[in-house]
Order: structure tokens, then sequence, then C-alpha cells
């Protein structure tokens, strides 16, 4: 066997991952990722690779990992491999709860103004193209002897890690895992050891969380998840609101089950807002796939018949101007962990100049961006100077403006009119030059000259 891999992005900085695996000649496109930058040229290795891709493995459903999927489909013919079907292989939890954070992706930088690289079409185009499976759920692939399995990653609902044989060739995909368990999902360590993997005869794996947790911050007396709520409640209690950018159905999950639960043993009247443009189907979605989470919350489930994920403290909101109507001091978490579009941006614009608020970060984001700007600033303990944050929105024209416009559509439509009459006028003239000459090779034909 002849196995390569080739990193087509993401071996540098922060980039979104994507790689190429070959063994012998069958291609398998590891990852599909993009960042909230939407820089095109970071696809470019894609371009040459994608129309000769065989499969498709997503580890995680996030911008990071499947986010590029729609682009690559409709610009560099991925999974379009003549007559053969091409898969895009993730669990049934990944391809929901990604496709809804693709939507929730599309409507934020759509409604601020033109996105071009992909639509509400193009990401329902990807559901045709998905093989769904079960962790564990070995799946061979086309006419090959090539078996691949997802096993659990910890840190998203639905994530994995891929194990991918061919004897004698045991491969392990495995990045951005937790090994450490959770409220909501058990950690990669219990599913490398139920599985038997222990020692593949090739690893694949990334370095980007190798800083997390330095051995200094584990000799801290106070636990994260206690020192989080601290804060939290410590600024409520001061009258202060809580923004926390997070992403749209991945890691705040966790967060919301935290303080749901924090919230029910003290009592608190405090509104939890959980905001993105697609959470009403974001939270049915979670409340369905329980069977991705951890074995205590299942347990618990089955003991006690209540869904976990059917909040009485935490508010789905879908809009600011809902959000708005919750009274303040509350908690919200809003999608755009980066800062850079969406209701995040919008509300940092309101909370951040008044010092009684919190903005709190709870994750690294990926690429050049508001976001990892300040954790920067912060981290090197800098000064921060006032800064100019730039908004944009779709509005309707009125007035004078409106006028303007229907103007220039009107001569836009005239123009068109008489290109379309021009041509017309061009296909009658050549359609009676084409009957004139036929009707002078009749008459030639029949004696006539």
């Amino acid at each position: 066997e002849v196995v390569e891999f080739t990193p087509l992005c993401g071996s540098d900085a922060h980039d979104p991952l994507c790689s190429l695996l070959k063994i012998d000649g069958l291609r398998i496109l590891l990852d599909c990722g993009w960042n909230d930058s939407f820089n095109t040229e970071l696809l470019e290795p894609l371009r040459e690779v994608c129309p000769k891709v065989d499969l498709v493995l997503i580890s995680f459903p996030d911008l990071e990992h499947m986010g590029a999927l729609p682009y690559a489909i409709k610009e560099f013919g991925l999974c379009k491999a003549g007559e053969k079907k091409v898969p895009i292989c993730l669990t049934k939890a990944a391809a929901d709860l990604g496709v809804l954070s693709l939507y929730d992706v599309y409507i934020s930088r759509a409604t601020e103004g033109e996105f071009p690289y992909f639509d509400l079409d193009d990401i329902d185009e990807l559901r045709n193209k998905f093989l769904e499976v079960n962790f564990e759920q070995p799946v061979k692939i086309g006419g090959s002897d090539l078996e691949v399995s997802i096993l659990r990653a910890g840190r998203l609902l639905g994530g994995g890690m891929w194990r991918i044989k061919r004897e004698p060739e045991d491969i392990l995909y495995a990045v951005d895992f937790n090994h450490k368990r959770e409220l909501h999902l058990d950690g990669a360590h219990d599913s490398l050891s139920f599985s038997g993997l222990q020692k593949p005869t090739v690893m694949i794996t990334d370095g980007f969380n190798i800083s997390t947790h330095p051995r200094s911050h584990q000799r801290e007396r106070e636990k994260p998840r206690d020192k989080f709520l601290r804060k939290v409640i410590t600024k409520l209690r001061s009258n202060g609101n809580v923004l926390l950018p997070v992403d749209c159905a991945g890691r705040v999950l966790e967060l919301l089950i935290i303080l749901e639960r924090y919230w029910e043993q003290n009592k608190f009247s405090y509104p939890i807002i959980w905001a993105n443009h697609v959470v009403q189907s974001a939270a049915r979605h979670v409340q369905a796939h329980l069977e991705f989470t951890s074995k205590s919350m299942n347990e618990a489930f089955l003991r006690d018949k209540t869904n976990p994920f059917e909040f009485k403290h935490v508010k789905p909101v879908g809009n600011l101007e809902a959000m708005n109507m919750w009274r303040s001091p509350k908690v919200i978490l809003c999608s755009g962990a980066d800062l850079e579009y969406g209701f995040s941006r919008q509300l940092f614009g309101q909370f951040a100049p008044n010092r009684s608020n919190l903005i709190l970060f709870t994750d690294r984001t990926m690429g050049d961006n508001l976001t990892s700007s300040l954790c920067k600033l912060i981290t090197e303990k800098v000064d921060i100077r006032p800064q100019k944050l730039k908004f944009s929105r779709w509005e309707y024209a009125q007035g004078e403006e409106l006028e303007q416009w229907k103007l220039k559509e009107m001569d836009r439509d005239a123009e068109e009119e008489r290109k379309l009459q021009q041509i017309e006028s061009m296909k009658k003239r050549r359609l009676q030059q084409i009957e004139a000459t036929q009707a002078l090779r009749d008459d030639m034909a029949g004696g006539g000259y």
C-alpha cells in the first residue's frame, strides 16, 4: 500500500482544515473548511483536487471543517466525478447542525451586504450528497475494500475522528478532538479505548490545542467552569449585561447546559438569551440527537424522561428586536464568534462602550478577525485605545433615493428591451435571407434558370 498525505489548507497558523489522503489510487478529502474571512485564495489548492476526489470525510459540523463544501461543489466540481457518486460522509447530527450553521452564516452575511460565494440553494444541494453514519458504524466505500468508521471525538455534537482501514493500513484522522468529558459529550479517550484502536499504522492529527491548558493553569485552584460562572454572576449582580460571542450550534450547547443547571440550582431570574437566525431549528435538531450525547446524559434521559435540551431558563431568539424585549441585566449567547458579522457584532457595538457590561470570549477563533485582535491585546496587556467599527446592513430605499433607483431601473429595462428588439430584428432578417436563398435553390433545381 502507498499512503500519501497532502495538507491543502490548515497546516499553517489558524487556517481552516482541508487535506488529501491517497491510498493507492483512491483519493479521500479530509474535511473541507473555510473561515469567516471567506478568502477564496485559501481554497485555490482545491481547484485541481476536487474533480478527482473519490470520498469526502467531515469531522465536525462547523465552518472550519465543512464551510467550503457549497463553494467547492459549485466552483470546483467536488462530488462530480463523472457518473460515479462521490459521498460526503458525516454523522446525522453533524449533517443537521452543519447545514444550520451554514444557513446562519449565509443569512447573517446576506443581510449586511453582497455574499457571492454560496446561497441557500447551494447549501440545500449538500443534502443530496451526504452519506449519514452512526458512531462505530463500518461503511464500505463503493466497490473497493476500503472501510471507514467514525469515533466520538468530543468537542461538538456529532463530531468525530475517522478510522480508515484498508489492509494492512489502519489510519486514524483525529483533529480538534477533546479528551475531556463534558456535561453533554464524552471525551475522545473513551472512544479510542472502546474501539481498541490504540496503535494505528498512521495517525493524522494537529497541535492547535497544545497550549490551551499549560501546566501553570492546571495549578489554579479555581476550575474554568467555576471561574466562568463567577464572572457572569458578578457582572449580572452589578447590573451589567454579559455578551458571549459563540458559534451557531456547537460549543454553545455546553455553555447553555452549564448556565441552565446553575440557574436552576440557584433560582436565578436573569434572562439567558440564545440568539441566531436558525435558533428554533437548532433547538429542535439538538433535542432529536440525544444518541450522540454522553453516556451519562443518555442514562439521565432514560431515567427521568426529560430531554436535557428542553431548557427552562434559556430563551431562543431569532432577531434583535425580540432580544431587546427581555429586560436587563441579561446573558446573551449569539452567533458570530469572531465578531465580524451578525448579532454578535451589532451587540458588541452596543455593549462595548459601557464599562458596566462584560464581553466574554470562551473559545479561540481562526484567522484575522476582531475577536483574535482583542484577545491578543488582552493577553499582551496592551492598553486598548478607542476603536472605530464599521457596521453594514441592507435597508429599503426611501424618498429621492428610491425615485432615482426607479429611474435607473426603468432605463436599464428600456436598454434591455432595445437590445432584445435588435436581436429579434436581426433574427428576422437572417430568417428572410435563409428563406430567399432556399427559394432561389428551389427555382434552380426546378429549371427556372
